[in-house]
Parts: C-alpha cells; sequence; structure tokens
C-alpha cells in the first residue's frame, strides 16, 4: 500500500491595509475553516484557497503589481513635493 500524500495548499485573505490581501501556504485547516499559515502566528479566515502551486502563481502576480503601483506612487510622491515647493516659493 502507498501512502497518499497531503495536498500543498496556498491561502489568501484580507487585510486592511495594502496591498489588501496576504497570502502563504497553508500549514492546516481548522474545523471553523480558518487557516494556519507556515511561519504564521493566528488564524486566518481564507478568501481562498488553492493548490500551492496555483497560489504562488496568483502571488507573484499580486507581488508584481504591487510593486509597479509602490512604483508609480513614488513618481506622484516626487511629483507632489516638487509642486509643493514651487507653490511655497510663489511660482
Amino acid at each position: 500500500m502507498s501512502k497518499s500524500k497531503k495536498q500543498q495548499l496556498w491561502a489568501f485573505w484580507k487585510y486592511d491595509l495594502f496591498p489588501y490581501v496576504l497570502g502563504g501556504e497553508v500549514e492546516s485547516i481548522e474545523c471553523d475553516g480558518s487557516v494556519r499559515v507556515f511561519g504564521g502566528l493566528v488564524l486566518m479566515t481564507p478568501i481562498l484557497i488553492l493548490p500551492k502551486k496555483e497560489g504562488q502563481k496568483r502571488m507573484d502576480e499580486i507581488k508584481r503589481i504591487t510593486n509597479e503601483y509602490r512604483g508609480e506612487s513614488d513618481k506622484l510622491k516626487t511629483t507632489y513635493k516638487s509642486q509643493v515647493e514651487k507653490i511655497m516659493q510663489g511660482q
């Protein structure tokens, strides 16, 4: 008899601050449906659970657009600061 391999899963949950969703590899799923992720200290209520490979793929996409957002945000901050300086100089 062969032992069945436990499926590796990835969970996503809502987060109040940017990037508004976080994710991680599932260590355990509790009876109430909450999950504990590896390295996590608290239980999370998932909004999506996927096979690990698909979850990591989506997490990579979230990280990609998060980095794009941060880059654009940095550009906007620089423009804003420059415009405030001009206003303060009476230009």
